[in-house]
């Protein structure tokens, strides 16, 4: 419903002017005011999307109403049509400068008025959607640049405790080579040995999560990425959350880094865990898959070739239709209650992209989700063919 306030001095125009806009926009309420000052006070204590103005009033003027209008913060971006009688240039100049949006001249002619009526609503529309649209990315702004801050505050944490984990690393070395095997301390060096050569892993992988890759990738065993990551992962989660993962030993490699596996893996847990309310099971998969032009639909956009299809899926909640069409906008969150960015999956949908890759997400309500990595699969063969021909145009 849209709101529309008239004023004029003249009671039966108002009258009028309301009859005609009411047969013609049934989504409209139309409010008349006499007096200019008590209409100041009325666009201040309620939302307007349009005001019809007339330009001469007794008390006030349009033009000092409009002035008082486009002042004021809460007011300035209402539309302005203007009524008036006066065929003056000047003063049609004027009001154009100080923000009037129209002028119908009277006597006003129902059909045209309504035509100008319905383009400067859609001119409100258009503003309240902007508005909403700033209002969010300042809220998004602001989130990022607290996210950025937290991730240098947590660097410099992992920094130091890096160093004073290499500390007792070393002292616990030295302690174990002084001490004999039978001695009563050696079992318990080696155990804290252990523990914080474990814990320095930790603290690397975090200090890893936010360095961009440097070179081009590499091939990689991406089973071998999760086992080193899978620890990392367990000290992150719930305890109530059960990690399933099997490394199933394939051969294949993919061109890539393993930070960026590293990264795939740890936002699509994160979001699992969100997704279960600290309670269920995340189950880690790694499978090997040909795709040819006989796939079903959504596949047939994918490149026909040879796949490693690496999955994530949980127990959670689940997605319908209109949130999943959404989960890989950057921003797009469904947690803004909790605190969530929206950032982690358009990563994800990031990196796959630029490993020639694609994802495919499986999900209902209340059935949990699951997300599908396809990562085209190393070629050597047809690598080294590319190479070759990119030493040939060389020379």
């Amino acid at each position: 419903m849209h709101n529309i306030l008239i004023i004029d001095d003249e009671p039966n125009i108002i009258k009028g002017l309301k009859r005609a806009i009411s047969n013609q926009i049934e989504t409209c309420r139309c409010v008349g005011m006499t007096a200019p000052a008590e209409a100041i006070e009325e666009v201040r204590n309620t939302k307007y999307d349009l005001v019809i103005l007339d330009y001469r009033m007794p008390e006030m003027d349009g033009i000092e109403f409009l002035t008082m209008l486009k002042a004021q913060d809460l007011t300035q971006n209402i539309p302005v049509i203007m009524l008036t009688a006066i065929d003056d240039i000047q003063t049609r100049r004027l009001a154009l400068q100080l923000g009037a949006y129209d002028f119908v001249s009277k006597p006003a002619d129902a059909d045209e008025l309504v035509i100008r009526i319905r383009n400067a609503l859609r001119l409100s529309i258009h503003q309240d959607e902007l508005e909403k649209q700033n209002r969010k990315l300042e809220e998004q702004l602001i989130q990022s640049q607290k996210m950025e801050m937290t991730g240098i505050l947590a660097r410099g944490a992992a920094h130091d405790l890096n160093n004073l984990l290499h500390n007792i690393i070393g002292l616990s070395e030295l302690e174990s080579l002084q001490d004999s095997e039978n001695h009563p301390a050696h079992a318990n060096t080696d155990a804290i040995l252990s523990s914080a050569e474990h814990a320095a892993d930790l603290v690397k992988q975090i200090l890893d999560i936010g360095k961009p890759p440097k070179d081009a990738n590499n091939t990689i065993d991406i089973g071998k990425a999760v086992d080193s990551s899978i620890d990392f992962l367990r000290a992150a989660l719930p305890s109530s959350i059960r990690i399933k993962w099997e490394n199933p030993n394939l051969k294949s490699t993919v061109s890539a880094k393993e930070n960026q596996i590293r990264q795939i893996l740890y936002n699509l847990c994160l979001n699992a865990a969100d997704a279960m309310e600290g309670n269920g099971e995340i189950l880690i998969s790694l499978t090997e898959r040909k795709i040819d032009l006989k796939d079903p639909e959504k596949l047939r956009d994918a490149r026909p070739g040879n796949y490693l299809v690496f999955s994530v899926a949980d127990s959670g909640c689940g997605m319908d239709k209109n949130v999943l069409e959404s989960i890989f906008d950057v921003y797009y969150t469904t947690k803004e209650s909790k605190g969530g960015s929206g950032i982690g999956l358009s990563v994800v949908s990031r990196i796959v992209e630029n490993l020639g890759g694609f994802i495919d997400v499986k999900s209902k309500p209340e059935e949990g989700s699951v997300f599908s990595m396809y990562i085209p699969i190393f070629d050597r063969v047809a690598a080294n063919h590319t190479q070759a021909a990119h030493t040939v145009s060389l020379k």
